[in-house]
């Protein structure tokens, strides 16, 4: 089964044609015309198979937005894009969360980096290497070897090897 990203509203009857390499299975899998339903699968209206569509693209653009924030070190910016991307039914990846952490470390804001890694864990996304790679480095712009070394603690016991990043990290932090 193919999958293709359409960004319809539920209940929306379209047909499947655009410059979208899948386009041509779903035009196969749907008779040409589709209805986006409730659950954000894609419908065939012919009666043919259902076609499940990734959310990754949506989500990878509003990503790519978050990231031009943290870039720029603004994590007031990061945090708003963030917030608008959730209003609008879009719901944050461990990558989204990872640029806003990594703008709050640009700024060297240590507890709002983590207020965010709290509040990935309440929305059970599971934090990664670079999550904490991204927290230690705040801590290492605030000039703080402790919380930096804390956070390395408690990557390991999350059951995460601290990689090259990690280590170097540490090392600037002191």
């Amino acid at each position: 089964v193919q999958t293709c990203a359409l960004p319809i509203s539920p209940g929306t009857s379209m047909p499947v044609a655009s410059s979208n390499p899948a386009a041509p299975a779903m035009q196969m899998a749907t008779g040409g015309v589709a209805t986006a339903s409730m659950t954000g699968r894609v419908e065939p209206t012919g009666g043919g198979p259902a076609v499940e569509p990734r959310s990754t693209p949506s989500v990878t653009r509003w990503n790519q937005e978050i990231d031009k924030a943290s870039k720029s070190g603004n994590p007031d910016v990061a945090e708003d894009i963030l917030r608008r991307m959730q209003r609008l039914g879009v719901m944050p990846d461990v990558v989204s969360l990872n640029s806003v952490i990594n703008a709050c470390a640009k700024a060297g804001a240590t507890e709002r980096g983590e207020r965010w890694l709290t509040y990935m864990r309440s929305r059970r996304l599971q934090a990664n290497t670079i999550t904490y790679n991204c927290l230690m480095d705040a801590y290492a712009k605030a000039s703080d070897a402790k919380g930096a070394e804390s956070c390395m603690q408690r990557m390991k016991e999350a059951g995460f090897q601290p990689n090259v990043v990690s280590y170097t990290t540490l090392i600037h932090a002191r």
